[in-house]
């Protein structure tokens, strides 16, 4: 459910709710699709390489702000990747990675 910032209030108080930014480019399972990462006519295979490393890292620094937070995201693949605009990257968006964690580090069941 996406609600605008001013409809807030009418959450459900009793249950927990996710509050994010819009991701306003898909995910990263639907740019993949369409053969982002790999060299065209409009990039080249090395700017392409570039782009997907840079989005690899940008994946791994959420990764790594979750587990040094002691908590473990456990089901990462490309559904859980958001893409959201960005005009000064190259790439014209930023990674960010979502999804309902885990759990945290050491819990059985994950």
């Amino acid at each position: 459910m996406v609600l605008p910032y001013r409809n807030l209030s009418c959450l459900d108080r009793s249950r927990p709710a996710s509050i994010m930014e819009h991701a306003d480019k898909g995910t990263l399972g639907a740019v993949v699709g369409k053969g982002l990462f790999r060299g065209n006519r409009v990039l080249s295979p090395r700017v392409a390489l570039r782009a997907l490393l840079r989005t690899a890292l940008e994946i791994g620094c959420g990764l790594n702000h979750l587990h040094g937070r002691s908590i473990v995201h456990g089901a990462l693949r490309p559904a859980n990747v958001l893409l959201k605009s960005a005009n000064l990257d190259r790439r014209g968006f930023t990674a960010k990675v979502t999804g309902t964690p885990c759990g945290l580090h050491g819990r059985k069941g994950c």
